[in-house]
């Protein structure tokens, strides 16, 4: 299992790239869609994103 670790200036979120289902641009910031139903909103914009899963 891989995970997606992103670090802001108040948190490491660490999500399964398994459970994301897509992510959706908003402005200067990213929806994270999850299997689970839930919503993680990231201050990083697509392009981060897309680097990552290259």
């Amino acid at each position: 299992m891989e995970w997606l670790k992103i670090v802001t200036s108040s948190e490491l979120v660490r999500i399964s790239t398994d459970e994301i289902l897509y992510i959706l641009a908003d402005g200067n910031y990213c929806d994270i869609m999850l299997a689970n139903g839930t919503t993680a909103k990231m201050t990083f914009q697509l392009p981060y994103f897309e680097d990552y899963f290259k």
